[in-house]
């Protein structure tokens, strides 16, 4: 596409903005309605096409057809929704592993983040400002960092097995890659973004409920299990589901902690870190 059929194709929006305000659409503003469909268009253009067009790679046999019992065979095979791991094998599917292991990191920082919060919220003052730290680590310590210090504490060369080595004797061994490393390592990551979604929960409870409670002869446990946690009840299903949508398409650690092992995420969630010979296969595994 040369620059003519680009300048006629920006005419066009403009044009088809202008009539849709015209039709009284964005209050009739013509600036707005053509910033609106500038940007749709140029989302369209360099997210929802080239996204489209590389998940429909699933659907294409090796010979360059559309063939859905190629996406089939690529994903209802136990390679992603085995069970081997239940009935004695090593390893079950990437899938249910992705799962298993999208679940766990969003219950641990769950309950972190919501301890942390009440801790800084209904806790004494001491505890606020250190527990604002962890509030600012999200903005500025990616999450692979919080990996690499985890691999430069305990892994095989790390600082921690060197010094068992050193004191007792202990050999390295690879005891911290895998799928705990990795729960490990997002857990870290994940949890300061579960604390500030649950300390703006709690800063929204009011602290006079729980006075009245305590007024009517309530105990601390009666006073959080029957005031305080009914009212943080949105909070945690919030914070899970945000953590557990971070945890299930994260990359970078879990493909330096798993390596090559099936407990990896990327395997399932991102077709780049998938180890695929066939772009349909790891299309077939992104839409897994």
């Amino acid at each position: 596409m040369g620059w003519g059929a680009a300048i006629a194709l920006v005419s066009l929006v403009v044009l088809a903005a202008f009539g849709v305000a015209r039709r009284g659409f964005f209050r009739g503003d013509l600036f707005v309605a053509a910033a609106v469909l500038a940007s749709g268009s140029l989302m369209a253009l360099f997210i929802v096409f080239p996204v489209a067009k590389a998940l429909s790679s699933a659907f294409f046999g090796e010979e360059g057809r559309v063939s859905p019992a190629a996406f089939i065979e690529r994903t209802a095979n136990a390679r992603n929704f085995g069970l081997g791991c239940l009935a004695g094998e090593v390893r079950c599917g990437v899938a249910r592993n992705t799962l298993f292991l999208g679940v766990l990191t969003a219950t641990s920082t769950t309950l972190l983040g919501t301890l942390m919060a009440l801790m800084a919220e209904r806790g004494s003052r001491r505890y606020a400002r250190p527990l604002n730290i962890p509030a600012l680590l999200p903005i500025i310590t990616p999450p692979f960092v919080v990996g690499l210090g985890l691999i430069l504490l305990f892994g095989r060369a790390g600082i921690a097995n060197q010094l068992l080595e050193s004191a007792f004797g202990i050999a390295p061994t690879r005891w911290f890659y895998g799928w705990f490393g990795v729960w490990i390592a997002q857990t870290f990551a994940f949890t300061p973004i579960a604390f500030m979604i649950m300390r703006g929960v709690v800063q929204g409870v009011a602290p006079s409920t729980e006075e009245a409670a305590q007024t009517l002869r309530a105990d601390a446990r009666r006073t959080f299990s029957t005031i305080t946690l009914p009212l943080l009840r949105p909070g945690p299903a919030n914070a899970f589901w945000s953590a557990s949508s971070r945890a299930w398409p994260t990359s970078a650690t879990p493909s330096w902690w798993a390596a090559s092992s099936r407990c990896s995420p990327p395997k399932s969630s991102s077709p780049s870190s998938a180890r695929s010979t066939t772009r349909g296969r790891a299309a077939s595994l992104a839409w897994c």
